[in-house]
């Protein structure tokens, strides 16, 4: 199995750790460690959101050498920026770009509506509340409810 570089930033701050982490992260899984929750978080979607357009530039590359008549589906998840993906979900070669799971249903729901063309594969959230304890009727509206907060998702 090929190793797994790994950069642990501790006291990462605005200057000098933040600079370190985002040029770390371009080459390697980083670990950032900040005294500030706020601005720790903020990094940290930075950085993902770093990775994701570096994800979407390798897609969309792969896409436009692909034959004529080939198409494909691809299986992404949802990103924190709105619409990251547009360029895929309406690329001619993509038949549909489907929303990975893993989310809470409520998690899933805020970012599939803010990421147009993306269709729900959501069955982590849709089995959320479910239970075998449950009588066929709560069952039934448990399960009703999901289907409809996904599907409201969906069409946005």
């Amino acid at each position: 199995m090929k190793d797994k570089k790994v950069a642990v930033v501790t006291g990462v701050g605005p200057g000098l750790g933040a600079a370190l982490a985002r040029r770390f992260a371009e080459d390697y899984a980083v670990a950032i460690l900040a005294r500030k929750p706020d601005f720790l978080k903020a990094l940290a979607a930075e950085l993902r959101e770093d990775k994701a357009s570096v994800l979407k530039a390798a897609i969309l590359e792969k896409l436009n050498v692909l034959e004529a008549g080939q198409q494909v589906m691809l299986k992404l998840t949802l990103p924190e920026q709105a619409d990251l993906y547009g360029d895929c979900v309406h690329h001619p070669r993509v038949v549909r770009v489907v929303a990975l799971s893993g989310y809470t249903r409520e998690e899933a729901d805020d970012r599939l509506r803010k990421n147009h063309g993306i269709v729900a594969s959501f069955s982590r959230a849709l089995l959320e509340g479910l239970s075998n304890n449950q009588t066929d009727a709560e069952f039934d509206a448990t399960l009703d409810a999901s289907v409809r907060s996904i599907y409201g998702a969906s069409i946005t």
